[in-house]
C-alpha cells in the first residue's frame, strides 16, 4: 500500500491486519510530519 493510503487509517483507530500495521509503523517520516503538525498552533 502507498504510504498516502495506509495513513489516512491512522486518524480513525482502524484496525488493519498485522502486515498493514507493520507498514505503518514503519513511517518514521510520517510520525515526524504528524507530531511537527499537531504541534502547530491553530
Amino acid at each position: 500500500m502507498y504510504a498516502q493510503v495506509i495513513w489516512r487509517f491512522v486518524p480513525y483507530d482502524v484496525s488493519l491486519p498485522p502486515v498493514a500495521q507493520a507498514r505503518v509503523e514503519t513511517l518514521p517520516a510520517m510520525r515526524e510530519w504528524q507530531v511537527g503538525a499537531l504541534a502547530e498552533p491553530l
